[in-house]
């Protein structure tokens, strides 16, 4: 495949599309492949309240129960997401509330340290009766007054961060601290077992409540319990793809036309409904179901090209693979598939979606993603003889 060093713009359905490669190699493209948020779903309202939501119960569990919801700023949620290494929001959020406890006053911390310690030693397993067993609540009003620095902080954390492994991040936020804090910090690690169990600790659990609400968590998590009477903020999403879109590119592409996301099948299926029908079943990987899963757990999420392999193994591809993604770590996976395989993948980023399209754009130019494009709808016309 031929690469271009400078992009030739074009006018797509009134909007402004860039590519680096060669009519040619887009007319050998056989398969394309869909991210979900961003993409085939309006999903910023949902995963953004979501966040916000388990991180501000979690710490007004842990420590402070009158901590006002917590507000993420959007400099902050998009440092991050700029790293290429926070797909997966439920690390984000547990990034995120592990800072924040590492930040807490050091005359509090052996207090704190202590008061987990009691609750790790009694070994629950149920996430929120944990939560409700935290007895101190030491941090009055003046939270609110350090809600600034935590913003500065993990700012600069997010900048700090180099390796996407949560043992290096970890180790990043430890830096510095003194010996009560990282005790602190150890057992708040403890506490929240997230690494340890991908599917039963106290961060995921917390955050699907929110997002499947009471209509869904029982079937999306196979339980019996609701904790949160409430619509999950999955409700709130829209459908960016037009069915007209898909069926142009079924047309085109017949069998060969999956999505792989960081969604979860049951919630993917939720939103796009009837639309659902267009994808290959065969095809489809849905990366948080799969890392619920012990010889996946974080191995398969994004920017790991695993997902994106997998679901070729299921397609009769003989040509390109045209990977359709709005983030870093998209365009990342694609870029790692690219070379631990003989077929070539390639990268179009979508950056209708995004809070700045401008930053978005130059973000994909910088990064050399082989198509940029405003919208999912406008993929047909790439195609158009």
């Amino acid at each position: 495949m031929k690469m271009s060093k400078v992009y030739q713009k074009k006018i797509i359905n009134n909007r402004v599309a860039y590519q680096r490669i060669s009519d040619r190699d887009i007319r050998n493209i056989n398969t394309i492949i869909f991210d979900c948020d961003g993409v085939l779903i309006d999903s910023k309202k949902s995963y953004d309240i979501c966040i916000e939501l388990t991180i501000s119960y979690i710490l007004k569990n842990m420590i402070n129960m009158k901590f006002s919801r917590y507000k993420i700023s959007k400099t902050t949620l998009e440092l991050f997401r700029q790293t290429g290494g926070f797909n997966n929001d439920y690390k984000f959020c547990y990034v995120i509330i592990l800072k924040i406890i590492s930040m807490l006053p050091k005359n509090l911390s052996e207090a704190y340290e202590q008061e987990l310690n009691n609750i790790n030693m009694r070994n629950i397993s149920n996430s929120f009766r944990k939560l409700e067993l935290i007895e101190l609540n030491k941090i009055g009003s003046s939270a609110k007054n350090t809600k600034i620095n935590f913003t500065r902080e993990l700012n600069e954390l997010a900048k700090e961060i180099k390796k996407f492994d949560i043992e290096s991040i970890e180790l990043l936020i430890s830096k510095g601290l003194d010996k009560e804090q990282k005790e602190l910090l150890y057992s708040a690690k403890k506490f929240l077992n997230f690494t340890n169990d991908r599917k039963n600790n106290i961060v995921t659990n917390v955050f699907d409540e929110y997002f499947y609400g009471k209509n869904l968590i029982k079937k999306a998590r196979k339980t019996n319990t609701i904790t949160f009477n409430r619509k999950g903020t999955i409700e709130s999403e829209k459908l960016i793809v037009k069915e007209s879109t898909l069926t142009a590119l079924k047309k085109r592409f017949q069998k060969n036309i999956a999505i792989v996301s960081g969604r979860g099948k049951i919630g993917t299926k939720f939103t796009l409904g009837n639309l659902f029908r267009y994808f290959n079943v065969k095809g489809n990987v849905f990366i948080e179901d799969l890392a619920r899963i012990p010889k996946y757990g974080a191995k398969i999420d994004k920017p790991s090209p695993i997902a994106l392999k997998k679901s070729l193994t299921n397609l009769a591809s003989k040509g390109n693979i045209l990977y359709v993604g709005d983030s870093m770590e998209d365009l990342l996976m694609t870029k790692a598939a690219n070379k631990a395989n003989n077929q070539q993948y390639i990268f179009a980023g979508i950056y209708g979606s995004s809070r700045s399209e401008r930053n978005k754009i130059k973000l994909f130019k910088d990064k050399k993603a082989d198509i940029i494009i405003s919208n999912i709808n406008d993929i047909p016309e790439l195609f158009s003889e």
